[in-house]
């Protein structure tokens, strides 16, 4: 299960599959995910920086370099009568295209899940310029953030509610074909008076557990979704 590559614009999924198994084979073990009450002093979000720089380093490993090539010459393939406005956005795409792919590459263990965003801007992280990780249908309304499992664990998210809440904010569950297996609406959240929450995601049945979302056997991703 390689979150999101089946849904990068143009249908690359050729390329950006490539950039995965070389994101895969080419970083270093990266360690383990906290567990236990260190989940709720956030500590999985300091690893996302890390994820980012060290996608920024992998662009230009040369087995990254080849599979971007291909995937540049897929594109290109595909728009044979490309517009020049088109044309002249086509390496700023590419680039953030392919950190994309890295990124998922490199966050695709169930067993130590780490938070990959999707569709934010670019950023500074420790003085280092990071790309905006574009891979799934663009929508300026909309950040969305992907973190890998499987259908057999049970996983607990820890967070607190923004003080200006999302319109529209969902935790689903997905397997490979970008069907819902499973879905927690904003709505049907239940909170704490600080506005915090604990979801937990496995294969029981909820038997009426609030903020519980039920998997299966090939639901290979969650989303959350920010509108």
């Amino acid at each position: 299960g390689l979150p999101g590559f089946r849904y990068s614009p143009f249908g690359l999924r050729d390329g950006i599959l490539a950039l995965m198994v070389a994101a895969m084979m080419l970083s270093p073990t990266l360690p383990a995910a906290a567990d236990g009450e260190a989940l709720a002093s956030s500590s999985l979000l300091a690893p996302e920086d890390d994820l980012e720089l060290n996608a920024m380093h992998l662009l230009s490993d040369p087995a990254v370099v080849r599979a971007r090539r291909q995937g540049e010459q897929d594109l290109q393939a595909s728009l044979p009568n490309a517009s020049p406005a088109t044309q002249s956005h086509f390496r700023e795409a590419m680039d953030e295209i392919a950190f994309f792919g890295i990124l998922n590459g490199l966050n695709d263990d169930p067993l130590h899940p780490r938070i990959t965003l999707v569709g934010r801007p670019g950023r500074t992280i420790r003085g280092v310029k990071v790309l905006a990780p574009k891979g799934l249908d663009e929508n300026p309304d909309s950040i969305y953030r992907i973190i890998p499992l499987d259908g057999t664990s049970t996983y607990v998210l820890r967070g607190h509610v923004a003080k200006n809440r999302p319109v529209v904010n969902e935790f689903s569950v997905l397997d490979d074909d970008w069907k819902t297996v499973g879905n927690l609406s904003s709505n049907m959240l239940k909170t704490g008076a600080d506005g915090s929450f604990v979801i937990t995601v496995g294969p029981d049945p909820a038997a009426g557990r609030n903020n519980y979302i039920q998997t299966r056997l090939g639901a290979n991703y969650m989303t959350i979704r920010d509108t």
